[in-house]
């Protein structure tokens, strides 16, 4: 008898697994996650399995989507939104890639918290939100038609001037700096915010008297957008209609009173004519309406309907552009922090510029939202490493800048309110709080852990 001993090998290829990377755009009841492309010959889908505990799939979890030939996708389509979620609640993530075989094989696990909000808000009558502003626990929204008003101490204030416009404003110290637009330029005194106090004003259509020989006089005023002011330095972007210019305005703020009587001809102090010493006030043509401005060190930053100005206001009264910088949609707002300046640029998002050379600055990076979502950027503000962002209807954006050269979306809280326009932030004990002007009529704050 003769005995023949065969071996039958097996030869099982199991598919290569797919790295899971961190969420995000978190939202209230959404999620995105992304994963690494199969690069196996025999892959046939992804799967997406979520669960509310850890331990995906030994300790529950469910197929909430597959995503291969048979839906019409490939290898490369790595994103997924999961769109049925609760706010404040954490999920876990894993992705199966599946073979010809019916193998499958999971990738890592990931887990994310959604957003969970708690909003207040208050109507702003007839007016549209446009700037926001804090001092000493009150905060002050710029309602454009509704004037100015006041929230912190019960019943809102709302500060008038006829029916002009405020456009800005801007708090530090005890005093608010707003801008009325056809109204002019007020100081208001707010150490007691209940109880403020105008200290003066520059009215729109007057004209002023600035230099060397008293029977010069410039034009009108012109209708203020925009305010800051660094010491005793009070800086103006104003727009004179009925010239079409738009100009930047500094002047010397002595003792918190604008009115100076120059000695060459103090009789020219009259009510519709505003005198000025020579060395108190400077002015420089820009190139078009101006949104927003902010001053740091020597430079001067002004917002327009497709720029940055930079300005040299090393000496205030001979103010000089330095640079251009071009944002292909209306800059509403900025702001620096360091040697960065930060740009909420509409549809463009976000953009970084280093300006540790003012003349020179040289843009790092750019945050635009997925392609599914167009940017509504209308106003930042940067705090604890992140970038808060009024992203018009888009909600608020938290964006993570940790990282300077690769901003990246952390959270947005959608669902907030109707075109979300300025926004300022602070915290209280464990809670962040964002103060939001927005542009449909009111004044939002949400609070969040």
């Amino acid at each position: 008898t003769t005995c023949n001993l065969y071996f039958i090998i097996y030869i099982i290829c199991m598919s290569s697994h797919v790295t899971l990377r961190l969420p995000y755009d978190i939202k209230t009841g959404s999620v995105r996650i992304s994963w690494t492309p199969n690069s196996d010959n025999d892959w046939i889908r992804y799967e997406i399995w979520r669960s509310n505990t850890s331990g995906i799939p030994d300790s529950g979890g469910v197929k909430i989507e597959e995503i291969g030939y048979s839906t019409g996708n490939n290898r490369f389509d790595t994103l997924y939104q999961d769109s049925k979620l609760d706010p404040g609640n954490e999920y876990f993530y894993r992705v199966a890639v599946v073979d010809s075989g019916g193998n499958r094989i999971f990738s890592n696990e990931i887990s994310v918290k959604t957003m969970a909000y708690e909003k207040n808000e208050w109507s702003l009558g007839s007016g549209h939100g446009v700037a926001v502003s804090s001092f000493a626990g009150f905060t002050y929204v710029a309602a454009k038609e509704e004037g100015f008003k006041i929230f912190g101490g019960g019943v809102p204030l709302n500060v008038r001037h006829n029916n002009d416009w405020s456009l800005d404003i801007y708090t530090t110290g005890n005093r608010a700096h707003v801008a009325f637009y056809q109204g002019g330029y007020f100081l208001y005194n707010i150490t007691n915010p209940l109880n403020y106090a105008l200290i003066d004003s520059i009215a729109s259509t007057e004209r002023f008297f600035y230099g060397a020989t008293p029977d010069t006089f410039d034009t009108a005023f012109g209708y203020p957008t925009a305010v800051y002011t660094r010491s005793n330095i009070i800086y103006l972007a104003v727009e004179r209609p009925a010239l079409n210019k738009y100009y930047l305005m500094a002047f010397r703020n002595r003792d918190s009173l604008l009115r100076y009587r120059n000695p060459l001809d103090p009789a020219l102090a009259l009510d519709s004519i505003r005198t000025f010493l020579a060395d108190s006030i400077g002015t420089l043509e820009l190139r078009s309406f101006a949104y927003d401005l902010m001053v740091s060190g020597d430079y001067a930053y002004v917002a327009g309907s497709s720029g940055i100005t930079v300005v040299d206001v090393s000496t205030f009264n001979t103010p000089f552009e330095v640079a251009y910088i071009s944002t292909n949609d209306i800059a509403y707002s900025i702001y620096i922090s360091g040697s960065y300046l930060f740009v909420a640029a509409g549809k463009e998002g976000i953009l970084i510029f280093d300006i540790t050379t003012p003349s020179n600055p040289i843009k790092i990076a750019q945050w635009e939202p997925n392609e599914d979502e167009i940017a509504d950027s209308r106003g930042i503000y940067i705090s604890g490493g992140n970038a808060y962002v009024a992203d018009g209807k888009n909600g608020l954006r938290i964006i993570d800048i940790s990282d300077i050269k690769h901003p990246q979306l952390s959270y947005t809280l959608d669902g907030v309110g109707g075109i979300l326009y300025s926004v300022w932030t602070t915290t209280r004990g464990v809670k962040t709080e964002a103060h939001i002007a927005d542009y449909e009529g009111r004044f939002i704050i949400l609070s969040w852990e």
